[in-house]
């Protein structure tokens, strides 16, 4: 696949090349920039303001207790749900799903299981609900990741499950759904939501006042639609 960048690297270097850049003369090596994947803004291992702050990668539950007090821009977990759960019925309508989240106890992540459990057993499906947890072998002939934290630790696995479906964006999760590893996964505009969440929290600050918090528009993307200029910005939004 080639690259739509200057430098000539591979779709899946191009990711990181639009986050931080591209050194072609190290050997095709990734220079250290910004991954806007999960917990991995740079190769120091520092956690950025704007991740804390949205409650994206794997520091999402120290972003949901910063969003608590300060608001945040965060995914809005029933139109999350239900393009999920319809994306799966699109491919099988009978299959056994199994939903997979980390704080089941969070209020968004809550609500996103019921929605997704009621909508896919309305359409026929078996669905059972698990806890993620390291170490824990993944079950399930459908798999669904129903927050952005247990996404992105899913993807990392040595075995990646046959039919696998989340919320979220990060680099690996990109290369799996180019390859056809992951079916299709919701995602928003990442960097816009850390930004965004981190300014809000600077106002609430000088102000003495507590933003609301904000639930962002997200869209479903496939394999077929990975490349599509609508998507760009959403997908790699570092320039």
């Amino acid at each position: 696949m080639e690259c739509r960048s200057s430098c000539g690297c591979t779709i899946s270097q191009w990711k990181c090349c639009r986050a931080g850049g591209c050194d072609r003369r190290g050997g095709g090596k990734w220079r250290a920039g910004g991954d806007h994947s999960a917990g991995r803004p740079g190769t120091d291992g520092k956690i950025s303001g704007s991740e804390q702050a949205s409650g994206s990668g794997d520091h999402a539950g120290k972003g949901a207790s910063f969003g608590k007090k300060f608001g945040a821009y965060i995914y809005d977990s029933e139109k999350s749900a239900k393009k999920l759960a319809r994306a799966v019925l699109e491919e099988k309508k009978d299959a056994s799903v199994a939903l997979y989240a980390s704080d089941v106890s969070a209020k968004e992540t809550a609500n996103c299981l019921d929605i997704l459990e009621k909508e896919l057993e309305d359409g026929g499906c078996t669905v059972i609900r698990r806890q993620y947890r390291q170490g824990f072998e993944i079950e399930g002939e459908v798999v669904v990741a129903a927050d952005p934290y247990t996404f992105s630790q899913i993807v990392n696995l040595q075995k990646i499950p046959d039919r696998l479906y989340g919320i979220g964006c990060s680099n690996k999760m990109l290369t799996l759904l180019e390859e056809g590893k992951v079916c299709a996964a919701v995602i928003c505009n990442e960097y816009d939501k850390g930004y965004l969440s981190v300014e809000a929290a600077m106002k609430s600050i000088q102000n003495g006042t507590r933003q609301r918090t904000v639930k962002m528009e997200q869209v479903l993307v496939r394999q077929e639609n990975l490349y599509d200029k609508e998507y760009e910005a959403l997908l790699f939004p570092i320039s």
